[in-house]
């Protein structure tokens, strides 16, 4: 994963979430690495809770073949999980059996089509350098 693409993605959801950005990072087969984790949430997660956030990360890039080959709308660019304390945002395709992961409170203000697309913007610009 390029890391100047996530550091794009970092920078743009923390002047458009301020505090209430819960975390930045990506996941492939061999790990999970955040850019950012707010303390709060980093104190919620062991290793075996990330390791185990990882597997199931890894494992949902299968399920997103599955979902493109369903419905003739092309390629699944991003999953949104909504839970009652965050929203999870996760780019399927940018990284070969892994994802981006981008997550913040759901009590965040923004406009959420548009700001998933500036991310998307960043981290794409970094893979085509």
């Amino acid at each position: 994963m390029d890391i100047e693409g996530l550091q794009a993605v970092l920078e743009y959801a923390t002047a458009c979430l301020g505090e209430k950005l819960r975390a930045v990072g990506y996941a492939t087969e061999a790990e999970i690495t955040y850019t950012f984790m707010r303390e709060d949430v980093s104190e919620l997660y062991d290793e075996l809770a990330l390791s185990r956030i990882r597997d199931e990360l890894v494992l949902s890039t299968l399920e997103q073949r599955h979902h493109e080959g369903l419905y003739a709308v092309g390629s699944l660019k991003a999953t949104v999980r909504v839970f009652e304390q965050a929203v999870m945002v996760i780019f399927d395709d940018l990284v070969e059996y892994g994802a981006v992961i981008l997550s913040f409170d759901t009590d965040a203000e923004c406009s959420f089509v548009e700001f998933l697309s500036t991310c998307r913007s960043h981290l794409e610009a970094a893979e085509s350098h």
